[in-house]
């Protein structure tokens, strides 16, 4: 896992109008003393946008076509949606331990066998369902109208 997760943003392709960051480089805060390893600055995105969205790398695409995120829920309440299974898996757990303690055993049950499924997390070894739930979800990056009908 990267610990900088903004060296992935499409918008390092283009200089940042905010603070002056060449292309390819991280943001800095707006003093220069620290840099953005998370996001990069609004103007950045707009610059790139504005330029026509270039690919950051030669032969690779602005956008993705499709995004999976992992939504972390309790009983239909939405907790957090994540761009890895793990974190969700984590903020499940991590809110579940708190209600049952250290001692007891949780494990994860997809719902079936692919590799998208969805998965619930449960308690002991008879596997108690816990009500937390983490989903797959795709999300599109651009609107098709024909998926409507």
């Amino acid at each position: 896992m990267t610990t900088e997760p903004a060296r992935s943003l499409p918008q390092l392709a283009v200089a940042c109008p905010a603070c002056a960051s060449p292309a390819g480089e991280l943001c800095t805060s707006h003093s220069g003393k620290r840099t953005r390893r998370n996001d990069t600055h609004l103007a950045r995105r707009a610059a790139w946008v504005e330029a026509g969205k270039p690919a950051p790398v030669e032969g690779e695409t602005a956008e993705p076509a499709e995004l999976t995120i992992y939504r972390a829920s309790h009983d239909a309440i939405v907790m957090g949606r994540y761009t890895n299974r793990d974190a969700a898996r984590k903020h499940c757990e991590t809110v579940l331990r708190r209600e049952v303690g250290p001692d007891v055993f949780l494990g994860w049950v997809p719902d079936d066998g692919s590799e998208h499924a969805a998965e619930e997390l449960c308690i002991g070894h008879d596997v108690l369902c816990s009500g937390y739930i983490v989903k797959p979800l795709t999300v599109d990056s651009e609107y098709d109208e024909e998926a409507d009908e």
